[in-house]
């Protein structure tokens, strides 16, 4: 008698032996070789881009306004004299 057992069956061809488990949140599950369609790509890219600039964008206001009070303008070349480093500190962290 033989050491050797039979060869365990192939691989299922679509990479799953069950199906995909549902989503926590009760959104459809992608079936595989599905792909979203082009106006929610551009959504995702949309919130993907905005939602962390929001957050860039008020950081880099106050770091402005924190600088830029005190300063003060010479009338003859307009060069800005005065302010707050650190504000423009806070503006480059936010940038």
């Amino acid at each position: 008698m033989s050491d050797y057992a039979t060869p365990p069956p192939p691989p299922p061809v679509s990479g799953y032996s069950t199906p995909p488990a549902p989503s926590g949140t009760g959104a459809p599950v992608a079936v595989r070789g599905e792909l979203a369609s082009w106006p929610l790509r551009v959504g995702g890219y949309l919130v993907d881009s905005l939602l962390p600039a929001i957050p860039a964008g008020i950081i880099i206001a106050i770091g402005m306004a924190m600088g830029a009070s005190g300063a003060t303008a010479d009338p003859t070349t307009g060069a800005m004299t005065g302010g707050n480093p650190l504000g423009f500190v806070i503006a480059g962290i936010g940038y």
